[in-house]
């Protein structure tokens, strides 16, 4: 087809990355005649503007992007870079799986993006006041837990009250008791001793009295 059009075009197997990049520094970077790149089967899986200066916007050096170079990309393998999808990566245009959801696939590849962007130290800051978040939210906790526990009555000392009481109850109750048992007892004993005295004055049958 690009023959009958009369399309200039040359074929370049490679076995590997580095002869993509062999290839790449040999005719793609240093001229501005070329203006399609056809990846067969390969440059799915890397980040091409990374790779290749030549269609980065924003590479060091503004003299090597070429903003009319276009790659395109049908590559069979996963997973392939979702990188290449982003709207900065414009010059890349890959030819995915009809069933992938692009809306989906950009959504995920900017927020994979914006983890890029994180350093060593800002997760240690983010670990550090996530600890710090954790004790405070501990103490809180004790110190809500220490004021229920002031606020609530103690049940084991209201059952030692209603056992202290009930105890004084029964030893007053059983004190009357003991009381009227010696009065009885009294009043027995000194029946029997008038009884005794009437039978040794007189020998008239004895006759009880009470007082």
């Amino acid at each position: 087809m690009l023959r009958s059009d009369n399309v200039a075009y040359k074929v370049k197997p490679v076995c590997g990355y580095e002869d993509i990049m062999r290839d790449y520094e040999l005719l793609i970077r240093n001229t501005t005649e070329i203006r399609s790149v056809v990846m067969l089967n390969c440059g799915g899986d890397i980040d091409l503007t990374d790779k290749f200066p030549v269609i980065n916007p924003d590479s060091d050096d503004p003299d090597d992007h070429n903003p009319y170079l276009y790659f395109y990309i049908n590559d069979s393998r996963r997973p392939y870079n979702h990188m290449n999808l982003l709207p900065s990566s414009k010059q890349v245009i890959v030819f995915g799986d009809e069933g992938d959801d692009p809306e989906t696939i950009l959504e995920m590849t900017q927020r994979m993006a914006e983890l890029g962007d994180i350093t060593p130290e800002d997760l240690d800051d983010s670990e550090s006041e996530s600890d710090s978040d954790s004790d405070s939210n501990a103490s809180d906790n004790d110190d809500n837990q220490d004021n229920d526990n002031e606020e609530q009555p103690n049940d084991n000392d209201a059952d030692d009250d209603q056992e202290s009481l009930d105890e004084a109850e029964f030893g007053e109750e059983k004190t009357t008791k003991s009381e009227h048992t010696d009065g009885n007892k009294s009043s027995v004993e000194e029946e029997e001793v008038i009884e005794a005295k009437s039978e040794n004055d007189s020998s008239d049958p004895p006759v009880r009295t009470k007082r």
